[in-house]
């Protein structure tokens, strides 16, 4: 009996192969994306407890930050991922990743927690993010500089067409 044959090879591979496909971790580098598309790859292997993944999260986070566009539905979803990776992964395991981030990223993730009331998932109830049940992100969180994203509505580097249009809008 041979257990290398290459009947018994294309077996293994074809049980294998799709193991490796679908659990694979996001693979395309972030400077080619933008943050929405980056959090949609990475979020659900994120809430698995991936690390690689997280981190992808924790860059999508800071890319639509650097943003000098306004946003909508991207910037909930951005928002309420953090927001539920922090739920999920818990505030040790949440803090242990963050804090391997530079200190802008660990501001951007800051823009986006503190920003956020919660998060929604199918089929269960809305769930509330308060910081104080997270004392180690909250610690981390605080002492994360104020970043001037050009998200940020006070943000100079906000793109002009968008304070012209507030401007005109307003006055």
């Amino acid at each position: 009996m041979n257990l290398l044959s290459p009947a018994r090879l294309s077996v293994v591979a074809a049980v294998l192969l799709p193991i490796v496909v679908f659990s694979a971790e996001p693979a395309k580098p972030y400077e080619d994306q933008d943050g929405w598309r980056m959090l949609q790859r990475a979020l659900p292997v994120a809430l698995k407890g991936n690390p690689k993944a997280i981190r992808d999260c924790f860059l999508a986070s800071y890319l639509r930050a650097s943003s000098p566009y306004l946003g909508g539905e991207d910037c909930e979803a951005i928002s309420s991922g953090l927001s539920e990776i922090l739920f999920r992964s818990g505030d040790k395991r949440f803090c242990e990743a963050l804090a391997l981030e530079r200190p802008e990223v660990i501001a951007a993730v800051k823009l986006w927690i503190r920003n956020s009331p919660g998060f929604y998932r199918v089929g269960a109830p809305f769930r509330k993010l308060s910081m104080d049940d997270y004392p180690r992100t909250k610690k981390l969180l605080d002492a994360a500089p104020d970043t001037d994203f050009p998200y940020s509505e006070n943000s100079p580097r906000r793109a002009p067409l968008l304070k012209h249009l507030e401007e005109k809008n307003n006055g």
